[in-house]
């Protein structure tokens, strides 16, 4: 291969690689406050039962663009109190009723609102069940 196409072949994985990850590390707004791209928008509250439930909307966001403090907590949620082998009775007691249910009634769904990225996506954890009622898997993902 002659140096120039290397050359060309180096300049453009450095622009890509350079859109790629500027582009990731662009500033934006969520929730009304500015964000880096890399932040994560579900730490930022401890699971709370009565906002879960009630749907409240999150700390100081814009009635208009509801995103439910639901998204705040949700890391929490699935690392620390949601668990493989609970039962159906006991995530309803932590989550409440689910938003809706797959045709089967075993995967449940809960709405965060358009809550991540540039709220355009509503946020979703799901919760499946097998044939006993335990948990069998957990995920959130976008509608």
């Amino acid at each position: 291969m002659r140096k120039g196409c290397w050359i060309g072949a180096l300049v453009a994985v450095t622009v890509g690689a350079g859109a790629f990850f500027g582009y990731r590390s662009l500033p934006y707004y969520q929730r009304n406050k500015l964000t880096l791209g890399w932040d994560s928008p579900f730490d930022e509250l401890r699971s709370d039962h009565d906002a879960w439930v009630t749907k409240s909307l999150a700390p100081g966001d814009d009635p208009k663009l509801p995103a439910m403090a639901r998204g705040m907590m949700l890391q929490d949620l699935l690392l620390h109190h949601l668990r493989q082998g609970m039962s159906e009775q006991e995530v309803r007691q932590l989550l409440g009723r689910p938003d809706s249910t797959d045709a089967t009634q075993r995967t449940w769904n809960y709405e965060l609102g358009s809550w991540s990225g540039f709220r355009m996506d509503g946020d979703i954890p799901s919760v499946e069940y097998d044939a006993t009622g335990h948990v069998s898997y957990f995920w959130a993902w976008q509608s």
